[in-house]
């Protein structure tokens, strides 16, 4: 078990939009990349001024896990909080320190 099992109490998928060859065909289709992944959702509340002064507030997530994980801009993120709260993102920027990989995400909206 490792600092993460311990201190990353929620879990996520990572899949990627690559190629691949299926019965001599080529084609792009989300391929998982990482499963069941100690990690962390973190939420921010971020208060702005909108048109004609009306106050908006809007959330940012970020998502904390081992620095070994490779995840790149684009990749989809399925994130399951540790109370079962389940959450779909697609992956921004990711900041890679010693102790700790931190990526940007965007809530994946449907109507």
């Amino acid at each position: 078990m490792s600092v993460f099992d311990i201190l990353h109490k929620d879990k996520m998928t990572i899949s990627r939009y690559e190629k691949v060859k299926k019965d001599g065909i080529t084609r792009f289709e989300d391929v998982e990349k990482y499963t069941n992944i100690a990690c962390r959702l973190s939420k921010e509340k971020l208060s702005n001024m909108g048109d004609g002064n009306i106050p908006v507030v809007t959330i940012a997530h970020k998502i904390f896990t081992d620095p070994s994980i490779d995840i790149k801009k684009g990749d989809k993120i399925v994130l399951t909080e540790k109370s079962g709260i389940v959450y779909k993102f697609i992956a921004g920027e990711s900041f890679p320190y010693d102790s700790h990989l931190e990526v940007s995400v965007k809530k994946e909206e449907t109507a």
